[in-house]
């Protein structure tokens, strides 16, 4: 199994009703995941970065609910997950103590 560390990149929405969105992701995020906000990959836009777990069948079912926790908040973006090695992504994958990224985008709708 891999050391793996979830990494959501949120919109930038500046306006009122976008901030109680984040919030309202983060405040998910926080009661599922332990924060590792010093793990960070980009900082071009908000980021939610889950503490180092396993990639269990238990842990996996919990990326897939925060997945849907998105949907629900941001129902009309599109939701893309990814993975990436984290040596190939930046070869920082010791440094932060992991090997794979699983990255969750929530864009606005591409169409």
């Amino acid at each position: 199994m891999a050391a793996c560390r979830l990494h959501v990149f949120l919109p930038d929405d500046r306006d009122e009703t976008g901030a109680e969105k984040l919030e309202q992701l983060s405040d998910e995020f926080e009661a599922t995941f332990l924060s590792c906000p010093d793990a960070a990959v980009q900082e071009t836009s908000p980021e939610l970065v889950s503490g180092v777990f396993e990639e269990t069948p238990e842990n996996v079912e919990r990326i897939d609910a925060f997945e849907a926790t998105c949907r629900d908040v941001f129902p009309d973006a599109d939701i893309l997950r990814t993975r990436q090695d984290r040596d190939v992504m930046d070869g920082q994958a010791s440094e932060h103590g992991y090997e794979v990224a699983i990255m969750l985008t929530v864009t606005s709708a591409l169409v």
